[in-house]
């Protein structure tokens, strides 16, 4: 912050300043476009940094499976930066912008803090959900494991259904999610850094996708 604010007050005096912060104050779609920059490009090193450690510590792969899932990033941008060069001349540059912009931070979002009990969260209650419908299924059309686990077609088959289906849907997400409480080489913290890391970069996206956007507004 002092460094910061030391170079700030040496570019206001300056006759031809690095950084032309009279045109930030007097052009306002200066300043939206270079906010738009700064926030994209932030979003985009730190997600370029954090996934590998993502896809190597929460999703368990190898460092050559890393590397091919990395490998679409700059592919992506050598083939469609000469194709899309050319579109801010037929379509409003603030707009494609937003859009690009809002596809990272929503495929960002969706990895940051919280994520893994959204997901625990969305699979139980599709696991109550189908306990629900098993309910209301007459007992001659549930699978033929309640029969079994109650000893036959009587009673009680329709409450060992569900709770089979309930059980065994929570028996798998635990398991997936670590339930056992390993932890091997603080990796869970690791992986806790990097959805904070990744939040971080979708809330950028999200910022210079409505900078992005207003630019649209203030013209």
């Amino acid at each position: 912050m002092a460094v910061g604010t030391v170079f700030l007050r040496r570019q206001l005096r300056l006759r031809m300043p690095m950084l032309p912060i009279d045109l930030l104050m007097q052009r306002p779609v200066f300043a939206l476009s270079s906010g738009t920059a700064v926030c994209a490009h932030a979003a985009a090193i730190m997600a370029m940094v954090t996934l590998p450690f993502y896809f190597q510590y929460a999703g368990g792969l190898t460092a050559i499976q890393v590397g091919t899932l990395m490998t679409p990033w700059p592919v992506a941008v050598v083939v469609m930066a000469p194709i899309a060069g050319g579109w801010p001349n037929r379509f409003s540059a603030g707009v494609l912008g937003g859009l690009g912009l809002l596809l990272i931070g929503s495929g960002a979002g969706d990895r940051g803090p919280g994520a893994a009990d959204r997901r625990l969260a969305g699979h139980r209650l599709a696991a109550g959900a189908v306990r629900d419908r098993l309910r209301l299924l007459p007992v001659a059309q549930q699978p033929a494991i309640a029969g079994q686990r109650a000893g036959g077609p009587g009673g009680g088959g329709q409450r060992d259904v569900v709770d089979i289906t309930a059980g065994g849907a929570d028996d798998r997400i635990g398991h997936r999610d670590g339930g056992d409480g390993a932890d091997p080489c603080g990796a869970e913290a690791i992986v806790r850094a990097t959805h904070i890391s990744i939040g971080i970069a979708a809330g950028s996206a999200l910022l210079a996708m409505a900078l992005s956007w207003l630019r649209v507004v203030r013209r």
